[in-house]
């Protein structure tokens, strides 16, 4: 675990919520924000603190505990646009915790420079092993919006992730590009039977789907038909659990 720099912390956060307070719109409740470091998961730096490090917002809805739900999202775009601040509203509201990435997160490029889905990849994985190692997430699913919307479709793929996380690393159980134009959805490994999945997939989607500014019964089926892979793979698995959030005992 990344040690703790009060100072750093402090300014991190100060800029978080400077970001975050004025432009998402989103009720959050009792949801609180942790900082959390991220290193991408390309990087060969070691030790403790590295260079292209970096701290990100983690949204913790109220009652969230070891082994819960997680969601990364990723946007090349400034700020939140209204579907992205709904869909963080209808995460949190399933009880997920939600980790919003920069983007530019360890390549030094200046706010407007370009990216590639491939570049956004290692970021993604960096989230995806901060969340694991850091905060104790279970399920992860990746979403993105602009050039983070194939990115995070391409961390869902088995042939991407061995690279980056190894044979017997976490992984994300699903991926969505979410804008702009139609979204596009992706099974990712799937979990073990006992994590309920698909039954939880199709909670997953009718949550996206209901943040959705247009065409959400679309959206909702192309969210289902997308995951229905991972969900299919699963074997046995246990009774419906009540709650999205719900993995083992939670999502």
């Amino acid at each position: 675990m990344m040690p703790f720099r009060p100072a750093r912390v402090a300014a991190a956060l100060a800029m978080v919520l400077t970001a975050l307070q004025p432009d998402t719109a989103v009720a959050l409740g009792d949801t609180h924000i942790e900082p959390l470091w991220l290193r991408p998961a390309s990087s060969s730096a070691t030790g403790p603190i590295a260079s292209n490090d970096t701290l990100a917002p983690l949204l913790l809805p109220s009652g969230w505990s070891l082994g819960d739900a997680a969601a990364v999202i990723v946007s090349d775009r400034p700020g939140m646009e209204e579907g992205h601040r709904r869909v963080v509203a209808a995460l949190i509201e399933e009880g997920a915790a939600v980790l919003e990435i920069d983007w530019h997160m360890g390549r030094g490029r200046a706010p407007h420079a370009a990216s590639t889905p491939q570049d956004l990849v290692p970021n993604l994985f960096g989230a995806l092993l901060a969340l694991r190692r850091d905060a104790g997430a279970g399920l992860m699913v990746a979403l993105g919006y602009g050039a983070g919307g194939p990115a995070a479709l391409l961390a869902a793929q088995e042939d991407v992730a061995v690279p980056h996380l190894g044979p017997a690393g976490p992984r994300f159980v699903a991926a969505a590009a979410l804008g702009p134009g139609r979204p596009a959805f992706a099974a990712g490994a799937a979990p073990p039977a006992e994590e309920g999945w698909p039954t939880r997939a199709p909670l997953l989607c009718k949550a996206l789907a209901g943040a959705a500014e247009a065409g959400r019964a679309e959206a909702e089926r192309d969210c289902i038909a997308g995951l229905e892979g991972a969900a299919q793979r699963e074997q046995e698995p246990r009774p419906a659990p009540l709650e999205f959030r719900q993995l083992g005992s939670r999502w």
